[in-house]
This record gives C-alpha cells, sequence and structure tokens, in this order.
C-alpha cells in the first residue's frame, strides 16, 4: 500500500486519496479533499472580483486598498483588461527601480546584459561614432544621441 503526504494538511493518507494528473504524469500534490477546499476557494475569490468589477472597483495586488477602476491602467493580457497594480503603487515602483528597469529594457530589445549596459553608460565616448559625451550628447543603445 502506497502513501503520500499531503502539503496542505500534513497527513500521511493512501494514494487512492490524491488524483492522478494525465499533463504531468504525477499525483496531486495536495489529497483531494484539501484541494477540493482550494478551488471552491479559489471560485469563491473570483465571484467577488467580478461582483467588485461590476460595482466599478477594484483591488491593488501591491496595496491591497480597494480603488476605482479608474485607477488602473488597460491590460489586454488579464482577465479583468485592467493591470493588477494601481497607478500609484506602478508609478511608486517604476521609479524606485529605474534602473533596474533600463537594464531589463536593454537586453529585450537589443540584447545586451546588464554589466554591457552598465560599460556603455558609463563610458565618457560613444564607442560606434568616437563623440564624447555632453549635455547635450547623451549615451543610447540604439545609437541615436539625439532621440535617446
Amino acid at each position: 500500500m502506497k502513501e503520500k503526504e499531503c502539503t496542505k494538511c500534513g497527513e500521511f493518507k493512501e494514494i487512492k486519496f490524491f488524483e492522478f494528473r494525465k499533463d504531468t504524469n504525477k499525483y496531486r500534490s495536495q489529497c483531494r479533499k484539501c484541494h477540493k477546499g482550494y478551488s471552491r476557494l479559489k471560485a469563491d475569490k473570483q465571484r467577488e472580483v467580478k461582483e467588485d468589477l461590476a460595482k466599478g472597483l477594484k483591488t491593488c495586488g501591491k496595496c491591497k486598498k480597494v480603488k476605482s477602476v479608474k485607477n488602473y491602467h488597460l491590460d489586454a493580457n488579464t482577465a479583468t483588461k485592467l493591470t493588477s497594480w494601481c497607478k500609484q503603487c506602478k508609478k511608486k515602483y517604476q521609479k524606485e527601480n529605474i534602473e533596474q528597469i533600463k537594464k531589463t529594457t536593454a537586453l529585450r530589445r537589443y540584447g545586451v546584459s546588464g554589466k554591457e549596459y552598465e560599460n556603455l553608460m558609463s563610458s565618457d565616448s560613444c564607442s560606434i561614432c568616437k563623440k564624447f559625451f555632453s549635455r547635450l550628447v547623451k549615451p543610447a543603445i540604439d545609437h541615436c544621441h539625439s532621440t535617446g
């Protein structure tokens, strides 16, 4: 008789109490009883979100405050069609992490790693056109110094 520990309740139960998943060819980590409770909780949460949206409200994923949907940016890639963070939280995050965001963008757009980005930005002249950087001529990865 094979047993398995449920990650939710911590009990050791016979394998028959765990659902077999065909997509992964493994048994779930939670027993059927615990997983059913999770599914019910998830469904309740989705219903609550729909009710709030009908009232024109949404809870911010960052600050956890309930705000008007006007305080969120549009996002076509989500179920609610709104961003998970409110505009204020997103703006604060972007302000605090501007350098990391620039490095990530450089990697995604141009394939330039974080270290390469730092070297390019800390240089005193352009490696392509040899112009020295000043207040008017600033470093740029795409080499357009006038538009950045």
